[in-house]
């Protein structure tokens, strides 16, 4: 089964008029259903919901809260998604380079961000529990320079672009700091948990105060989307 944010990609990129779904979002018999359609169309809605609830003071109370949600799911215009593949997944697959976990992100907004291209991750079992690590080093082995961010490669988004990225859980090399794998021990299901993590001020805290460079706002990391964002993909493994 498709993630609810796989979903949501398949929906179409302009929500286009959204006059029939207000209407019914102002009746109480069909609000309910209207508003999870509404939360649906995502950034592109927001604009329009707004202009409705400056016209109608009696809409406020419920547009608000639709804004509020597309907000939690798109912060900044940006929907996140995760997912496996479609099909049947054994322990072979997944413990192997067969099975790989895309990561994505589509920019649903109006203006071109700059994003950190490091997630973390965590493989949680049915129970939440957190599956142990079979595989954690350092990335940066010795040490790094004093200037590293300038190597990483960031992603810069305009308005409507998508990007993204393919792992095998077995050697995961996303991470800020490490080089992770899981090893998959029982059949279940299972969850994995993505979080985009960008803290500025501690990133820049690790390089050379002395860099002219470092407070360039023209750099990508002055200008990279700051915030933490969690979402997650379901996975169902078989034993074979």
């Amino acid at each position: 089964m498709r993630s609810a944010a796989l979903l949501l990609l398949a929906l179409p990129l302009l929500a286009g008029d959204l006059g029939p779904l207000l209407a019914k979002l102002k009746d109480p018999a069909t609000r309910v259903e209207a508003a999870r359609s509404l939360i649906e169309h995502g950034t592109p809605a927001l604009e329009e919901l707004r202009e409705a609830a400056a016209a109608d003071p009696a809409m406020k109370e419920h547009v608000d809260a639709i804004v509020q949600e597309i907000g939690r799911r798109e912060p900044h215009g940006l929907l996140f998604h995760a997912g496996v593949p479609r099909t049947r997944l054994t322990l072979a697959h997944v413990n192997g380079d067969g099975m790989k976990l895309s990561i994505g992100v589509t920019n649903r907004g109006t203006e071109t961000v700059v994003l950190w291209p490091r997630f973390s991750l965590r493989l949680l079992d049915a129970e939440g529990r957190e599956v142990k690590r079979s595989l954690r080093i350092g990335r940066w082995g010795r040490g790094r320079s004093s200037r590293w961010i300038e190597d990483v490669k960031y992603v810069e988004l305009a308005p409507g672009a998508k990007w993204g990225l393919e792992t095998p859980l077995s050697r995961y090399m996303h991470d800020e700091k490490w080089i992770e794998g899981w090893e998959v021990k029982e059949p279940g299901t299972y969850t994995i948990e993505v979080t985009y993590r960008f803290d500025r001020q501690s990133v820049k805290r690790t390089c050379d105060p002395e860099w002219d460079a470092l407070d360039d706002p023209a750099k990508p990391w002055n200008r990279a989307v700051e915030m933490t964002h969690v979402f997650t993909a379901g996975m169902t493994v078989a034993a074979r």
